[in-house]
């Protein structure tokens, strides 16, 4: 068990996703946390991986992560799990109005419509990546943006992808390992 903070997502990515799919998943998730670690602690030289605690492979994928190592300032590593956490939640409440807009809009249209719609919300599901990762830069100082300015790249396409999945939950647990278990 870790003494460092841990986040524990869950992500419908299919009934049987390929192998592929699911280690991009992975990465997208480490291109989040290590831009948001870079903005958040500009000034490190080491940088802290992700570590998964606990995975079940099964549909939904639930995973468990915590940051490797302790030699960075733990506080870094809440803020920067807090703000992949706030990116996250952004994109899975925007899912769930999508959902329930479409759940509204079920009576039909023509085709046309629905082309219209995908078109539509393929536009939205960009703008809402794009607002995911300014919602992880918020509290982050100055500095840190302006060095992790090439991260920001891959943290938005990562999030561009991600938003394609379903999430259903995105939680992060700054007492883990600490003898204190989550009640579920």
């Amino acid at each position: 068990m870790t003494n460092l903070p841990t986040m524990e997502i869950v992500v419908d990515l299919g009934d049987a996703p390929r192998l592929s799919e699911v280690a991009r998943y992975f990465e997208d998730l480490s291109s989040i946390y290590n831009y948001a670690l870079t903005i958040y602690l500009p000034n490190s030289v080491a940088r802290m991986a992700l570590r998964v605690v606990r995975v079940r492979m099964s549909s939904p994928l639930e995973t468990v992560l915590a940051a490797s190592s302790s030699f960075q300032p733990v506080a870094a590593v809440v803020a920067a799990l807090w703000a992949v956490e706030r990116a996250i939640r952004l994109l899975m409440e925007w899912q769930m109005h999508q959902l329930e807009l479409a759940g509204r809009r079920s009576g039909g249209s023509g085709e046309d419509r629905e082309d219209d719609d995908l078109e539509a919300l393929l536009e939205r599901q960009s703008e809402i990546a794009s607002s995911a990762i300014d919602a992880l830069e918020q509290g982050a100082g100055s500095g840190g943006l302006e060095r992790a300015a090439e991260g920001r790249d891959a943290a938005l396409s990562a999030a561009r992808r991600i938003i394609r999945y379903r999430v259903i939950l995105v939680e992060v647990d700054a007492d883990a390992g600490k003898g204190k278990r989550r009640k579920r």
